[in-house]
């Protein structure tokens, strides 16, 4: 009975965050976008290739108005994220799940990441983290090639998208060896290949990304895009990595980044009880120990721990050995901690760590008046506006 209590109230919450995710970026992109939350997704290749340049090369060729293009982009990437968490969902009831991973479902690295951090839900690590989720259900679902193969697209849109999403090659490479794959070699070299292709064009063009960057700007602004547009996503990517180190160095020296070792100590604590951690102890290191650079030529930290506990959270889910379970006292100690804890993507400081005003801020988030209202007065109609459009090109073009 409080398994399932438990399991509705995930449910409840998480649509909750997936309607603020929307009335977010909506209100977001129809003003014009934002400099990183939007900018990211519209680098693309048109004067070479850049690294991050393979999903705004698909957007920018859309039959669509400058406007149109981002709101069918808010209604793309939620839907990309719908379509995440109904697969995690799919891996957690087909699986068999003990009380921790009950207690998993409310970590504030995983889902309810985002509860507090609405503005991080459309990053890129979303391309990432749904191949490597649809692979993981691939291997328990009798269309598990037709899914892999799928999965392995969007890895590769994700890697040619965002660099970083290449940390989601390791756990896809474990689960293919773990779960007994027959085709596994065949699969891991379709993994490898392009992953391959993709070191040997950065490393070619590592020099290029300043120029690229510029005429970026340029072709973007023709859109009429807010004027500070090219001043986040599209003008770090010029940066080459000594100067990527020399901004984030900078940063770190005035702020407390130290605090983050606390906001990643408490929700591993409770996978570190688990046989996946025991029997795979190598695997866990090294996958520990790949996620140092990206925590020293970035700042958004937040997003760099729910990538690593999203990705363990998910493979324990799929595993079949659950035998470890929290007693009743650990378990309610480490609830009542993700409830209170959140997890800022950037910029977290000892006050803001495990305060009453963090708890309120979440509770504040379920009594916001006009969320709902907000969503049914622009979700549809909107979305029959994209439909009405996507169906006029199609018949333009094919008949």
């Amino acid at each position: 009975m409080i398994k399932k209590i438990l399991f509705v109230s995930f449910i409840c919450t998480s649509l909750l965050i997936i309607i603020r995710a929307f009335n977010f970026y909506f209100n977001l992109n129809s003003f014009g976008g934002h400099e990183w939350h939007t900018a990211e997704w519209l680098i693309h290749y048109s004067f070479g290739f850049v690294r991050r340049g393979m999903f705004g090369s698909l957007i920018l060729n859309l039959p669509f108005e400058s406007d149109q293009s981002l709101i069918f982009l808010t209604y793309f990437l939620h839907t990309l994220y719908l379509i995440y968490f109904l697969i995690f969902i799919f891996i957690f009831i087909k699986n068999k799940q003990n009380s921790l991973s009950y207690l998993l479902l409310f970590s504030p690295a995983f889902v309810f990441f985002h509860l507090t951090n609405h503005d991080a839900i459309f990053r890129k690590e979303l391309l990432g983290i749904l191949a490597f989720s649809i692979i993981v259900l691939s291997h328990s679902n009798r269309f598990r090639n037709i899914l892999f193969f799928i999965g392995s697209a969007i890895f590769v849109v994700a890697i040619f998208s965002a660099e970083y999403n290449l940390y989601f090659l390791l756990p896809i490479l474990y689960t293919l060896h773990d779960k007994g794959d027959l085709q596994k070699k065949i699969k891991i070299t379709t993994l490898l290949l392009p992953t391959a292709l993709y070191f040997i064009l950065y490393l070619q063009n590592l020099k290029n990304t300043d120029p690229i960057s510029d005429l970026i700007c340029e072709s973007i602004y023709r859109f009429n895009y807010y004027e500070s547009f090219c001043s986040g996503a599209i003008k770090w990517l010029g940066y080459d990595v000594r100067e990527t180190l020399g901004l984030t160095l900078d940063y770190y020296r005035g702020s407390q980044y130290l605090v983050y070792a606390l906001y990643l100590l408490i929700p591993l604590i409770p996978l570190l009880y688990t046989k996946f951690i025991q029997n795979n102890l190598v695997y866990f290191l090294i996958f520990t120990m790949s996620y140092i650079p990206l925590f020293i030529i970035s700042i958004d930290w937040g997003r760099h721990i729910y990538m690593y506990i999203s990705t363990l959270t998910i493979l324990y889910f799929a595993e079949n050995d659950k035998s470890n379970n929290f007693k009743l006292k650990s378990f309610c100690v480490f609830l009542i901690l993700f409830l209170t804890l959140n997890m800022p993507y950037y910029g977290a400081s000892y006050v803001s760590f495990l305060n009453l005003d963090s708890f309120l801020q979440k509770l504040h988030l379920f009594i916001i008046a006009d969320t709902f209202s907000y969503f049914s007065t622009n979700y549809f109609p909107n979305l029959s506006e994209m439909f009405e459009l996507t169906f006029k090109f199609f018949i333009g073009k094919y008949f």
